[in-house]
């Protein structure tokens, strides 16, 4: 995969993010480093950094001396005390990566804190997609790098050169081909890695083809949908978002993503900008517990639909 081959293995190759990592590889240099929060859009170079880091760190062992956690299957206390526990207070130094430690329970995180505080030899790197669903007390622990999505061109001019460098064949004529790349890298929002995989499941027989970007596409019907809600038309905007939906295959992730983009880009007051952003949080949280996509995101339509005729002061 292209994501793999082409994942940065020194500071120097990470793109995007200059001051975050500037700051980070002066950070490694002490003697004893403090924990880090990277917070930030997926693909957009959390876990790479968090690597890097290991490798600077433990040259010859990093393998070895860094344990990882994916935070969103291994969210639950008993995880806490059952694996990281005995692994943090765990003879040697050490670092503890906790990818999606936003999807962690309150209960985890109150536990988690704990082991922060008093494990003497591990470093913790938390990775997190929403800083709201970190308690203070874990933040508070750490030193917080906030990521920023890769800019679209930056993106563009990367995958061109991926292409070049595996010596990719070009089929169609270059408006065309320039045109699918464009949209490549506008769908995929700053995610390079996502951008990396939809790249991978075009090329063929090592051919690039414009026509199966446009393929892959997710049908661009989140924003329409939002907005045909807020101006009043519920029945449309619950049909347009069913179509994406069904069709478009998404994960819910990807979904609340659409949703918050599509917040942004609405013609209406922040007031109503402020509402929509609180009660999309609120379906967030509604999915993690369990809650159904379908009923949820059609539910917040619905919100969006009585949003402008609210009054009262938003807490």
């Amino acid at each position: 995969m292209l994501t793999e081959k082409y994942r940065p293995k020194k500071f120097e190759d990470i793109i995007g993010q200059r001051e975050i990592v500037d700051s980070v590889s002066k950070l490694i240099k002490s003697k004893d480093i403090p924990s880090m929060l990277f917070v930030g859009p997926p693909g957009c170079g959390k876990t790479t950094l968090a690597w890097i880091v290991a490798r600077e760190r433990f040259p010859k062992s990093w393998r070895t001396d860094m344990i990882e956690f994916n935070a969103s299957d291994d969210r639950g206390i008993d995880t806490v005390r059952n694996n990281i526990k005995p692994r943090a207070f765990g003879k040697g130094e050490k670092i503890i990566f906790l990818d999606e430690v936003d999807n962690m329970t309150h209960d985890a995180q109150a536990a988690l804190r704990r082991i922060m505080e008093d494990a003497p030899n591990t470093t913790f790197i938390l990775s997190a997609n929403r800083e709201y669903k970190l308690m203070d007390a874990i933040k508070s622990r750490c030193a917080v790098y906030h990521f920023n999505k890769i800019n679209k061109d930056v993106v563009l001019n990367y995958i061109i050169d991926i292409l070049k460098k595996e010596q990719i064949k070009f089929v169609g004529n270059k408006d065309e081909i320039m045109k699918s790349l464009e949209s490549l890298t506008y769908t995929t929002r700053g995610d390079l890695r996502s951008a990396l995989n939809t790249l991978s499941s075009v090329i063929v027989d090592n051919e690039f083809h414009p026509e199966f970007i446009v393929q892959n596409e997710k049908p661009k019907h989140i924003q329409p949908a939002l907005k045909q809600a807020v101006g009043g038309n519920i029945e449309y905007s619950v049909q347009l978002f069913e179509d994406a939906y069904l069709v478009g295959k998404y994960t819910t992730e990807q979904l609340i993503e659409e949703f918050y983009e599509a917040i942004n880009e609405l013609d209406v007051s922040n007031e109503i900008k402020a509402r929509l952003y609180i009660n999309l949080r609120e379906v967030d949280d509604s999915l993690i517990r369990g809650g159904t996509p379908l009923i949820q995101f059609i539910g917040f339509l619905y919100f969006a639909y009585v949003a402008p005729h609210l009054k009262g002061v938003i807490t």
